[in-house]
């Protein structure tokens, strides 16, 4: 079995910046810096993240914490929806109920949830097969941690996706000979 401990970002001001390069906001910091302490039990072998700046952000101080090197796979970047920025809420959620509900869905021929799962599940299957019976710990995004729990469970969709806080940390432990879901459970992060 393989442990993931999946981290969606601190607090980041989504309609600020580019989606790549955002970082977290101040109380996005002090949330990350709170992560070392919802860590201080639990060992794991591997730090990695997406390569979007906020995912990195709330890592850096588990990783200087535990002197660990942050590995960054551009495969688990967040999704990409839309060309243009999408500064209303209302749209941004109804967009999201449609691709979740229709994961072949994509606006203006950007990504789709499928075409998500196509390029992110691969890596945590390289890393399953790579990391047997590892504990590793995951910078991700809402959506797109969101999009692999529905590969693995189609349960997993909106309801889910807006359920998430930020940050949010969840174990999800995956069955490495058969590449399964084993089990899915929240760990509780303080505000």
């Amino acid at each position: 079995m393989t442990t993931f401990y999946f981290v969606r970002h601190a607090k980041s001001d989504p309609f600020r910046g580019s989606d790549k390069d955002r970082s977290i906001t101040e109380e996005g910091y002090i949330q990350a810096q709170k992560l070392v302490e919802v860590f201080k039990h639990i060992e794991f072998d591997l730090l990695i993240t997406s390569p979007y700046q906020r995912a990195i952000d709330t890592l850096i101080y588990l990783a200087l914490d535990r002197k660990e090197t942050i590995q960054t796979y551009e495969e688990l970047k967040e999704i990409r929806l839309s060309k243009k920025p999408i500064q209303n809420v209302l749209e941004y959620q109804q967009l999201m109920k449609k691709i979740f509900k229709e994961p072949s869905y994509n606006l203006d021929g950007c990504e789709s949830i499928k075409q998500t799962q196509d390029r992110a599940v691969p890596i945590i299957k390289e890393l399953v097969e790579r990391y047997p019976d590892n504990k590793i710990v995951v910078g991700t995004h809402g959506t797109l941690f969101t999009a692999m729990l529905k590969y693995f469970d189609e349960e997993y969709g909106y309801e889910f996706w807006k359920s998430l806080k930020q940050p949010d940390v969840y174990k999800v432990i995956i069955d490495s000979e058969r590449f399964e879901l084993q089990c899915i459970e929240h760990v509780e992060v303080s505000a």
